[in-house]
C-alpha cells in the first residue's frame, strides 16, 4: 500500500502529507540529488523532532547550526518525536534563570 501511495504522490494524483514531503526531502538530500548550503541553520523545539527531521538537519550543510529547545519539555514522544539533542553532535549551552 505504501508503494502505491508513493507512486500516486509522484504522479501528482494525491496531495502529499507533511510527513511525505519531509521524507522526500530527506531522500533527495541523502542521495545527493539536491544540496542545501547555508551560512546559519536555526532549528527550534529540538526536544521534539521527528527522526526524519533530525536526519535532514544533519544533511543540511551550514557553517553554523543552532538548535534550541527545552530538554525538559519532551512531550510529543507519543507521536514518534525524539530528543534531537541526543542524536545531533553539538555543543550544549544551558541557560539558567
Amino acid at each position: 500500500k505504501t508503494i502505491k501511495l508513493f507512486k500516486q504522490f509522484i504522479k501528482g494524483e494525491i496531495t502529499p502529507t507533511y510527513e511525505v514531503v519531509l521524507k522526500r526531502l530527506h531522500m533527495l538530500l541523502h542521495k545527493g540529488k539536491i544540496r542545501i548550503n547555508t551560512n546559519i541553520l536555526c532549528v527550534d523545539e529540538c526536544q521534539d523532532l521527528s527522526p526524519v527531521m533530525v536526519e535532514i538537519t544533519k544533511l543540511i550543510k551550514a557553517n553554523y547550526k543552532i538548535i534550541s529547545g527545552d530538554m525538559n519539555q519532551h512531550i510529543y514522544s507519543f507521536l514518534g518525536a525524539i530528543n534531537a539533542f541526543e542524536h545531533i553532535d553539538c555543543k550544549i549551552i544551558t541557560f539558567d534563570k
